[in-house]
């Protein structure tokens, strides 16, 4: 039976994010500490009090 293995985080806001394309934007995601076997599956969660930081 598989293990299931669950990590978190987070960035500090403004940081790290950068614009792709003209609609969206992406981080990179360092995942190697949290000792997945396989390739895990991302969820992402934005959340904004309004305005633009980029």
């Amino acid at each position: 039976m598989a293990t299931l293995r669950v990590g978190s985080g987070k960035t500090a806001p403004g940081e790290g994010w950068q614009l792709y394309g003209q609609e969206g934007v992406h981080i990179d995601v360092d995942t190697s500490g949290a000792g997945f076997s396989g390739d895990p599956v991302h969820h992402a969660s934005i959340y904004s009090t309004g305005g633009s930081q980029l």
